[in-house]
């Protein structure tokens, strides 16, 4: 039990780094190539610190723990909209930029509705993980083609920009290597406790996986609200949940079609989709998150896990 524990502990450690390798690696070839920030949370920050969640969920999918690979993917959703978005309020009120409202809002609902309706027929096979990728390539097409700030240059500046592109480049490649084996160990770890105490995969999956593997999503939008880079952190966690949903399930499915539970079915994804709509009504209403809806946030998510606990343990 306590060599699962250190490997859980390894794990998240590598993912954490493995994936703030691989955005600062994204975030800076971005930065070079001048787009917008607030294009950068919604895809490559959004990307990176969604690798944890695809790593797991993938590696569980190929040892066939369906539970703990939806319920990371759930779980993770759910902390990012009340845990990270819950925290980064409460540090910095943060102000919802318009184009959020237009696009990227509509977009994150569309998602969340379309994997509660679809998780209802008790499996998602590749039919529809293939549409859900194809509707994430059609999404990052449209934040592209508006998100550009810029020429490049002249040919001296490419010819740095070139220099330092190659260097983030290796950086970014790291940490991609750093986060596979970290979920690795993550998820080893996390079924020998499992194992090990008997307790129900699924909330393995939708708390301590899911908190794990949200961490670079709650520091890179912690420390992007406390230096007044709202429109990262909110981009970061409607384009990570985009990210998990579109890309973590619809990839995972492409290659093992995933059994939803009924557990996931007839609380966790409503949990989902309720908190959702609450965080958008209250964007669209007051076009800011503040300290007192943070604070709010954070009690949903205690509620959460509460429930998960309470369930578990009957």
């Amino acid at each position: 039990m306590g060599f699962d524990t250190l490997k859980l502990f390894t794990g998240f450690v590598m993912l954490y780094f493995g994936s703030e390798f691989l955005v600062r690696g994204g975030v800076n070839i971005a930065l070079s190539l001048r787009i917008k920030k607030v294009i950068i949370g919604l895809t490559l920050c959004a990307f990176g610190t969604s690798s944890p969640e695809f790593v797991v969920s993938f590696l569980a999918g190929l040892n066939k723990s369906y539970d703990v690979c939806l319920g990371n993917v759930v779980g993770s959703n759910i902390s990012n909209i009340l845990l990270v978005l819950g925290v980064a309020a409460i540090i910095r009120p943060i102000k919802i930029d318009v184009q959020l409202l237009k696009i990227d809002f509509p977009v994150f609902l569309i998602t969340i509705g379309f994997f509660t309706a679809v998780c209802f027929l008790g499996e998602i096979t590749w039919v529809t993980g293939l549409i859900m990728v194809i509707f994430l390539l059609l999404y990052l097409l449209l934040l592209v083609k508006n998100g550009r700030e810029g020429s490049m240059g002249d040919n001296t500046v490419l010819g740095v920009k070139k220099r330092k592109i190659a260097r983030d480049l290796i950086v970014a490649v790291s940490g991609l290597a750093v986060l596979i084996v970290g979920g690795d160990l993550t998820l080893k770890g996390a079924l020998g406790i499992a194992d090990a105490f008997n307790i129900n995969k699924l909330f393995i999956g939708l708390t301590i996986v899911a908190v794990g593997t949200s961490l670079p999503e709650l520091f890179a939008s912690s420390v992007a609200s406390f230096r007044q880079h709202g429109d990262i952190s909110i981009g970061n966690v409607l384009g990570s949940n985009i990210f998990n949903i579109c890309f973590v399930i619809g990839i995972v499915s492409l290659f093992f079609p995933i059994t939803v539970s009924k557990d996931i079915i007839r609380f966790d994804n409503w949990y989902l989709l309720a908190g959702s709509v609450l965080v958008s009504l209250i964007a669209y209403k007051r076009r800011k998150i503040g300290r007192k809806e943070g604070v709010f946030f954070l009690l949903l998510y205690v509620i959460f896990i509460s429930c998960v606990y309470i369930r578990a343990a009957s």
